[in-house]
């Protein structure tokens, strides 16, 4: 069909702004099959509207504005009633089931809420194409900071346009709505008999907590989605944590806080903007952002104010990084605003020596134990000696140093803190016996640490044997027996580990209460203990017989305990002979783990791992490749490159490539470990030396010269600025030397 009877053929069958008819004559239906019948039609009956076109009872008007999946018109209505509305309507071309569902969600979402501080829906429909639309109260108004700056606003001013804010978070949340999206371009100052009045828009990401008729239209968000604007965003919503609830909206609102209070918000945003993936969610989750005040001191503040104390308190205090200490709602946060603007005492507090100390020991937990043996020499006695009180000042001075830190700990250092618990050992028989116990206690969960399974099960047994005979205290005995067995699995001990759980066992049935947690790490470690003694059909039984349990224990169960046991199930399904069962329980591992305890958590990454042997065992090296190279990638983002989970999944990872045949894969797999060994332990940690050896062999191996020589290059000249080098350093320079030497060669 020509196009010009094409064109005629369906304005021939097609009134004006009309849908075309069902079914289409056969030419027609043809042209649609060929594709070219957006070709053939005229702009308006396939591109985005023009000023003019009429959508339902509205003529469009104006382009606001283009979002994600829609764009806004400000369009005017006639009748039944004349007014002026902003009319959102699906873009064309994005009419796909995920994108189609979220528009639905949105317009579902804004229905359900009357609120001064939220715009409303006012009418929906669809375009003559089909398209999805709905018509909102027009806003005119600036973005909240934008509105501001340019009026001036004063800090009293400021303070009560964010608690109306507050309240319509509130509102929505009320309604079962999580906005996901909270930020200054989304809340729009309009002013209203000369006030301003702050409207929250666009809930284009919303989630819905309790509403079922919302729910109708949520989908599931992919793995590779960051939903909402990371600036702004929680450090649970960085890692797509499966259970966002609605404090995730008042870590946004204090994000908007401070930027009210600073003129700029939390984080530099081209730093965050620069950061790779990564590292902007590492940032977000572990970076604390400069108080307000201090901000202001150092002159990085456009606002013009010096926040007060009080004032950093509240803000922190929304942007806490756990979402526990957070305020539990936004009208709590609106609450403690009130407080401070009456002058009366605020609940927010600084957080305590304590609280900071656990939130750094759940980023460094290999560094906690190590430091623990240390921390027994802190509270020996009245320290009445001078090698008391020596090692006293000496093991604050080693807790401050590696507390001061903000990553991983290097090799270097675990090994010089390995010489004080030494030497701490050394003396432990110029204490009183209750001293002698705390310390071998420290230190036998320090070696734990530090992998050094015999020498920390000899303290652990010292430490059993003075509680035993100074007053017999079953708690700390337990506890003590619970550490042994660790360590005696740890260290390929399997028998004594067995007999050893399967004496705690009925001690732990008869005497501590039905839903005591501990009595499923015990159920744990039993099984785990039978699989590793060569009883694998026990072993499956006691995991299976332990799930049971599970499913009826009086309260619920702490997640990461769920996940530990299923973890080891897979492997004693496979020693037991079902290698199939065993492949399909690590895939549910993968997909538990990040359901109870989210995506980047370092049992997720442990089951990556599982999973990846599992199928390696299967005989499926690629899908085993991915997992391992998921696991590695959590590893060195949360580890760090000197954790030996890190290195034994970096082994395998470059194992299976090799299988593979997968060169360039394996070589970035080195670069990455280099650059995060550079930048976390720098050029001189033995590490890092390992790390740029290494890849300068494989590129060797593979005949890439060019890059071996300039990899040897840049190592020779970071080496080679060290002024005292260690025998390490000096050995590595004298290895890059004679890689450049042999790549020159190769290259001439």
């Amino acid at each position: 069909m020509a196009i010009a009877q094409l064109r005629s053929t369906i304005h021939s069958i097609r009134m004006p702004n009309s849908p075309l008819p069902q079914p289409l004559p056969p030419d027609l239906s043809d042209a649609v099959a060929a594709g070219v019948l957006r070709d053939v039609l005229l702009p308006r009956d396939i591109a985005s509207q023009q000023p003019g076109d009429e959508v339902g009872p509205y003529v469009l008007v104006e382009q606001l504005g283009v979002g994600g999946f829609g764009t806004v018109w400000l369009a005017e209505q006639e009748e039944p009633v004349r007014r002026t509305v902003a009319l959102k309507i699906l873009k064309l071309g994005m009419d796909t089931l995920e994108v189609m569902a979220r528009f639905e969600s949105e317009r579902q979402t804004l229905a359900l809420m009357d609120h001064p501080n939220i715009a409303k829906v006012v009418d929906a429909g669809t375009t003559p194409e089909g398209r999805p639309f709905f018509a909102m109260e027009l806003v005119r108004g600036e973005p909240l900071t934008k509105y501001c700056l340019e009026k001036s606003l004063s800090l009293e001013q400021r303070l009560r346009l964010f608690q109306s804010v507050c309240a319509g978070v509130q509102h929505a949340h009320q309604k079962g709505i999580i906005h996901r999206d909270l930020k200054p371009s989304n809340i729009l100052v309009t002013e209203i008999d000369g006030l301003p009045v702050p409207k929250i828009i666009d809930f284009g990401i919303a989630k819905a907590t309790t509403t079922d008729r919302l729910n109708d239209f949520a989908l599931v968000t992919r793995l590779d989605q960051l939903m909402g604007t990371p600036i702004y965003m929680s450090p649970e919503q960085a890692d797509a944590h499966p259970n966002i609830d609605t404090r995730s909206d008042v870590y946004a609102l204090g994000a908007l806080l401070y930027e009210l209070l600073t003129g700029r918000p939390p984080f530099d945003r081209e730093t965050l903007h620069g950061a790779g993936y990564d590292e902007m969610r590492r940032i977000i989750r572990e970076v604390e952002p400069m108080a307000p005040s201090r901000r202001s001191d150092e002159g990085h503040t456009s606002s013009g104010f010096h926040p007060s104390k009080d004032l950093d308190l509240i803000t922190l205090h929304a942007l806490a990084k756990d979402r526990e200490r957070r305020y539990q709602s936004a009208t709590a946060l609106l609450e403690d605003i009130e407080r401070y603007l009456n002058h009366e005492p605020i609940i927010a507090r600084a957080p305590t020596a304590l609280y900071l100390t656990q939130r750094w020991v759940r980023r460094h937990w290999l560094v906690t134990v190590a430091i623990t043996g240390a921390l027994g020499l802190i509270g020996i006695g009245t320290a009445t000696t001078y090698w008391q009180k020596q090692k006293a000042e000496a093991a604050l001075q080693l807790m401050a140093s590696a507390l001061s830190q903000t990553d991983t700990i290097s090799y270097v250092s675990l090994t010089q803190m390995g010489e004080v618990l030494a030497l701490a050992a050394a003396r432990a028989d110029d204490l009183q016996e209750r001293d002698q116990m705390r310390l071998h206690t420290g230190l036998g969960k320090a070696y734990w640490g530090l992998r050094d399974w015999p020498t920390a099960i000899l303290h652990l047994e010292k430490a059993e044997a003075l509680a035993t005979r100074l007053h017999g205290h079953p708690d700390i005995v337990r506890e003590l027996r619970e550490w042994r067995v660790l360590c005696l699995l740890g260290g390929q001990r399997a028998k004594e580990a067995l007999a050893l759980t399967e004496q705690m066992m009925p001690d732990y049935e008869k005497n501590l209460l039905p839903d005591d947690p501990v009595k499923i790490f015990v159920l744990i470690t039993h099984a785990k203990a039978l699989r590793a003694a060569g009883q694998p059909k026990e072993a499956v039984a006691a995991f299976e017989a332990l799930f049971a349990r599970l499913d009826k224990w009086p309260t619920e169960p702490n997640p990461e305990d769920i996940v530990s046991a299923h973890l080891s199930y897979p492997i004693a399904l496979r020693q037991a002979g079902q290698k199939e069962r065993a492949l399909v329980e690590a895939r549910k591992t993968i997909r538990l783990a990040k359901k109870l305890l989210g995506f980047v958590d370092m049992h997720t990454a442990r089951a990556y791992v599982q999973a990846g042997n599992e199928c390696e065992a299967a005989g499926l090296t690629q899908e085993a490749h991915d997992h391992q190279k998921e696991a590695w990638q959590l590893f060195i983002d949360k580890l760090g490159p000197a954790h030996f989970s890190t290195q034994e999944a970096k082994k395998d990872l470059l194992r299976l490539e090799d299988k593979l045949g997968l060169v360039d894969e394996a070589i970035q797999v080195h670069k990455d470990t280099v650059e995060e060994s550079n930048s976390r332990l720098g050029p001189t940690d033995p590490v890092a030396l390992e790390a740029a050896q290494s890849l300068m062999d494989a590129l060797l191996k593979a005949s890439r010269w060019d890059e071996a020589l300039q990899a040897a290059q840049e190592s020779v000249s970071s080496l080679e600025a060290v002024k005292r080098p260690s025998r390490e350093v000096s050995a590595a320079l004298v290895k890059a030397r004679a890689t450049m030497v042999t790549a020159r060669r190769k290259t001439s």
